[in-house]
């Protein structure tokens, strides 16, 4: 299936992005009349099976799983940027990763109030999420994980998640 040409690519994107005919003329050069004319060979093309448009944003969203990062990670000193570059190496192997820094809780909430919301950001992630990668290596002590990962790990699997687990061997063990 041949690709679209550089204009008809041009004049997609410019759709795709919700323009207006006649700002598309503007943006391209043309008279709406030649931009309505384009869109109609678009058309009899895709509908053809000539050209396959490209997916929109969304349905790229759709298409990527969505994996909560459980783990006693928050907890580093370098949190947030370890955050990152856990949903990075999800990005490099096609996921979307779902860090627990992604959301803020408000400034203006006691600590019960702070734990509460985070606690439904969470949950809610994990709901929304498609699997769960879970880091239950030694948290507080030899063979002791983080208990607010343990949840998170019995929360997915009661949901039914697919999850994967990153456990290092105790040399005590």
């Amino acid at each position: 299936m041949p690709n679209p040409t550089k204009a008809l690519q041009a004049l997609s994107q410019q759709l795709d992005e919700g323009h207006d005919i006649d700002v598309i003329a503007s943006n391209l050069g043309k008279s709406v009349l030649a931009v309505r004319q384009q869109i109609a060979r678009l058309r009899k093309r895709i509908e053809a099976g000539h050209i396959r448009p490209a997916p929109l944003p969304i349905e790229k969203a759709a298409g990527t799983l969505r994996v909560y990062l459980a783990g006693f990670d928050v907890f580093r000193i370098d949190a947030v940027d370890h955050g990152a570059y856990l949903k990075g190496l999800c990005r490099e192997e096609g996921f979307l990763g779902m860090y627990p820094f992604d959301n803020e809780a408000p400034s203006n909430l006691g600590p019960a109030e702070k734990a509460a919301w985070i606690c439904r950001a969470n949950i809610d992630a994990i709901r929304s999420a498609d699997m769960v990668m879970a880091n239950l290596n030694d948290f507080r002590g030899l063979g002791e994980p983080d208990s607010g990962t343990a949840f998170e790990v019995g929360f997915a699997a009661a949901l039914g998640k697919p999850m994967g687990v990153s456990l290092r061997r105790s040399s005590a063990c």
